[in-house]
């Protein structure tokens, strides 16, 4: 840091970036369009968890302080593995918290980062187009949805993602 006379530590950046953010998140914080209904159908048949980059201390602010709560049977946070997204290592952790095998897990993720690190534990991927253009999930995603509702009709189908691509 002292190379570019940066007068604040990179922990003290990443704190002063956390405060902007719950500043932000306080008054505008809510879920991506579609996932409540989502989640109303899945929840009661499906395993679920949340695998974030994000530290736990974080999240449960969100939770505490947002219009976000947690609806996840599991929560795996960067605090819990060594090494976080690309590597398999998040979701392998998830995986083994839930008693599943990686290929019988579904991920949804929204990031590229997210997606090589459930590929790379050997889960079954979906992008979902919230943060990023179609084009961008694919290369990594075994398919890809715009909105929730998109996936809830191949599960109810019981089509699984081999067969979205």
């Amino acid at each position: 840091m002292e190379k570019y006379g940066a007068q604040k530590t990179v922990i003290e950046l990443k704190d002063w970036g956390r405060e902007l953010l719950k500043q932000k998140f306080y008054t505008r914080l809510d879920y991506v369009s579609g996932f409540s209904e989502f989640f109303t159908f899945v929840k009661y048949r499906y395993l679920t968890a949340i695998v974030t980059s994000t530290r736990r201390d974080f999240m449960q602010w969100i939770f505490e302080n947002t219009s976000i709560t947690n609806p996840f049977a599991e929560m795996g946070t960067i605090d819990d593995v060594t090494e976080g997204k690309p590597a398999p290592e998040p979701y392998l952790n998830m995986c083994q918290r839930l008693n599943v095998l990686p290929e019988e897990a579904l991920v949804i993720e929204d990031s590229l980062l997210g997606l090589r690190s459930a590929a790379h534990a050997g889960c079954q991927t979906v992008g979902i187009t919230t943060t990023m253009p179609a084009a961008r999930l694919a290369e990594t995603a075994q398919c890809v949805i715009n909105h929730f509702s998109e996936l809830r009709v191949f599960l109810e189908r019981k089509e699984y993602c081999h067969e979205m691509v």
